[in-house]
């Protein structure tokens, strides 16, 4: 089930006001209070400001009801939230893109006192598009205070800067490696008096159904509760060992249509130098194994053969085609090299097929205003990985309008259905071996006939590509804005920060 199932059931993730609002005042105290009181355009009233709307006739009555000082609530003290994640400016990665979207919504909740510790501030990206986080917000740069420089994590120091800097609630937003880096320099340095000073939440970058039993224990003893992307990770955490009583949350993460949004496709295209008509095909996805580049590039060669075939079977022009990648074409796989084979084993030359690849260059480098352009230059997007936590390419690539083929795995579930995309059953699986990446996990893998079909099919017909396109969009705005998903997230935070000073059973 994905958060729509749930919140069609009537789940509460934010309250919603029913008091009735004065279309006609702004009060300001003392008068007396639980008082109908009559108010004339012209009547002056020394004792409180009044602004009256105009269309309001002589003699409205507006009923008003002032609290007294003695019964204004005491004012609380702000939760202090550390949240751990990737830095939010001078990125352009998913895990910068979140980070920025709760630095910008939650640093603006007046009872939250934030403080992002930002991870790799490497400075790749442009910064002039993120520019309104509030400044109440406190941006630590954890790569700018390594000592010695490592890989910008700031692991061997997060201990010492929550000692100088307390906090009621910390967050750690990344995968298990990560994640189990920072724990161990929190409880390894800190007192145990420190460390009961906060709770300890992850908000879990699963990606594969499986974890390694080591990072289950270290949730399971460490940790005060969990955050998942969705609802189907919560459902797995559970099922691979986490215990009972650690409460599990879920927060999806969100679109901005003020960021991305349609445009005019041959206007996207002039911007990057594509040809007007062809067909294009987006992987944004990194050269690293889990993302399976080299089923991409095998699916994509049985396509292009398709393509050479027709075309010279054809006695007029056919759409051209094109597959944009979106990565560095040097990574953990040559692209070029496997595309270069796979096409001699179809009896093509590399000279002969070149064209029908294009790269972006520096695609980490590349600014939000730039990604909505690559989005809107390309009509559906691909993504061949064995094993996903959320997606959020695909999911703002969809909510342009754009479909996506990718397996039926993960993250992918929350909201890709067959009626706004192309989902594959995974065809085998295995278990990945923890010396690759330190994650290990399940993988799902598709097979790569399945998804060039899948290209082929929407290829061949574009009123498909219009269709799923435009469902895909409508549910995004619909039920995914980043204000309706952080509200999620403020409610989990005040829930938990609730229960610290109550009793832990209540979590």
């Amino acid at each position: 089930m994905n958060i729509l199932g749930i919140l069609s059931k009537g789940d509460d993730f934010g309250d919603r006001s029913t008091k009735p609002i004065i279309p006609g005042a702004n009060l300001t105290p003392p008068i007396e209070p639980n008082q109908d009181h009559t108010i004339t355009k012209d009547q002056v009233i020394p004792t409180f400001q009044l602004q009256v709307n105009p269309a309001l006739t002589q003699h409205t009555k507006i009923p008003i009801v002032i609290e007294t000082d003695k019964e204004k609530p005491p004012l609380q003290k702000k939760i202090r939230v550390l949240f751990c994640g990737t830095y939010p400016v001078g990125q352009s990665n998913g895990y910068s893109r979140v980070v920025y979207y709760i630095a910008k919504h939650i640093g603006a909740v007046k009872d939250i006192d934030l403080t992002i510790y930002g991870f790799q501030n490497f400075r790749q990206a442009t910064t002039h598009t993120r520019t309104d986080i509030p400044p109440s917000v406190k941006l630590h740069d954890a790569y700018a205070t390594e000592e010695p420089k490592r890989n910008g994590f700031g692991e061997q120091e997060i201990s010492d800067f929550i000692r100088k800097n307390p906090q009621d609630i910390v967050v750690i937003f990344n995968d298990s490696v990560v994640t189990t880096m920072l724990v161990k320099d929190i409880i390894e340095k800190l007192s145990e008096q420190e460390r009961n000073q906060f709770k300890l939440i992850s908000y879990m970058d699963q990606v594969y159904p499986y974890q390694r039993k080591e990072y289950i224990e270290t949730l399971n003893k460490y940790f005060d509760a969990i955050i998942t992307f969705t609802p189907y990770w919560k459902e797995v955490a559970y099922s691979i060992g986490i215990r009972k009583e650690l409460p599990i949350y879920f927060f999806p993460h969100g679109f901005d249509s003020k960021l991305y949004f349609p445009i005019a496709r041959k206007v996207a295209r002039l911007f990057y130098q594509l040809p007007e008509d062809d067909f294009i095909i987006l992987n944004l996805n990194r050269n690293q194994p889990r993302k399976r580049w080299d089923h991409t590039i095998m699916a994509y060669a049985d396509v292009v053969q398709r393509h050479m075939e027709l075309k010279n079977k054809s006695s007029k022009p056919i759409r051209g085609m094109k597959l944009m990648i979106g990565t560095a074409i040097q990574g953990f796989w040559d692209l070029l090299e496997l595309f270069e084979i796979e096409m001699k084993k179809r009896g093509y030359s590399l000279d002969e097929v070149r064209d029908y690849l294009t790269t972006i260059a520096k695609p980490q480098q590349m600014s939000d205003r730039d990604i909505n352009i690559m989005y809107n230059s390309c009509d559906i997007g691909l993504n061949t990985c064995e094993g996903e936590g959320f997606g959020l390419c695909q999911f703002e690539h969809l909510a342009v309008g754009c479909p996506q083929v990718t397996a039926n795995i993960g993250g992918f579930r929350e909201f890709l259905h067959t009626d706004n995309s192309i989902v594959l059953e995974p065809k085998w699986f295995y278990y990945v071996d923890k010396l690759r990446d330190g994650i290990g996990g399940y993988a799902e893998v598709s097979d790569p006939k399945n998804i060039a079909d899948a290209i082929w099919k929407y290829y061949q017909n574009p009123k498909l590509v219009l269709k799923h396109g435009l469902r895909g969009r409508q549910e995004i705005l619909q039920h995914y804005s980043w204000e309706t998903m952080i509200s999620i997230f403020d409610k989990i935070l005040h829930k938990i920060y609730n229960a610290s000073i109550n009793t832990p059973a209540s979590l």
